[in-house]
């Protein structure tokens, strides 16, 4: 019987907080959990239909070399401005480490391990208004996170986000335990129905987290905070 193994994806929407722009690799960016089962790979590509034209930023993520997620868009969307989520460079890399603990005064479990290997891909756009954006990536042993950075910068000063389009491209055909609602509006009370991701619609209001069985291989559940 295969391993069923639970995993937290979090995806924490914008936190406000140079290099030169040539002497960096096309090829991909990769960070991997301490124990080394997980990988995260980032690498600006142009990919062909489905994805959409241009070259833009894509993530990957495997689990003890299988593949789970296929390449998944990552970009923003701005009220009256353009959408930031293609024609960059890479001006800067970094990554980190940390192990510690954090105190949780309402679990059952007071310390809480906090245990990860993480890389940041500092991007620039390369014609103007050339603003920056940092895509900050986590490798746990139980998962992955990751999250966007906008620096404090003039061409964004202010700025309205009027979307996210981070992508979720499973490697396979895949099921999820979906809560399927009619409205946003709603008690968030109801039968978690097992169907096929491609069921799940971009007008489909699903609640959150979202577990997602791949065949014959772990589970994903799916939880975003914004």
């Amino acid at each position: 019987m295969p391993q069923r193994i639970s995993f937290a994806i979090v995806f924490s929407l914008v936190a406000i907080w140079i290099a030169a722009t040539t002497g960096f690799a096309s090829g991909p960016l990769t960070v991997t959990s301490p124990d080394g089962n997980i990988e995260i790979s980032f690498q600006l590509k142009a990919n062909s239909q489905p994805y959409l034209s241009g070259e833009r930023a894509y993530y990957r993520v495997s689990y003890k070399g299988q593949q789970i997620l296929a390449d998944s868009p990552l970009g923003l969307d701005f009220k009256d401005a353009k959408a930031l989520d293609q024609d960059f460079a890479i001006v800067g890399s970094d990554l980190q480490s940390q192990e510690s603990t954090w105190d949780n005064p309402l679990g059952a479990k007071r310390k809480v391990p906090d245990h990860y290997n993480q890389l940041t891909v500092s991007l620039r756009e390369r014609h103007a208004p050339s603003r920056r954006l940092d895509l900050i990536f986590r490798a746990y042993n139980e998962g992955v996170a990751f999250r966007y950075f906008l620096p404090k910068q003039d061409g964004l000063d202010p700025f309205v986000i009027s979307a996210e389009n981070t992508g979720f491209y499973f490697n396979k055909d895949a099921s999820a335990y979906a809560l399927r609602l009619n409205s946003f509006v709603t008690a968030y009370e109801s039968h978690y129905d097992r169907i096929n991701l491609n069921q799940i619609k971009p007008e489909s209001i699903v609640g959150l987290p979202l577990l997602v069985e791949i065949p014959h291989g772990p589970w994903w559940r799916s939880l975003r905070l914004t």
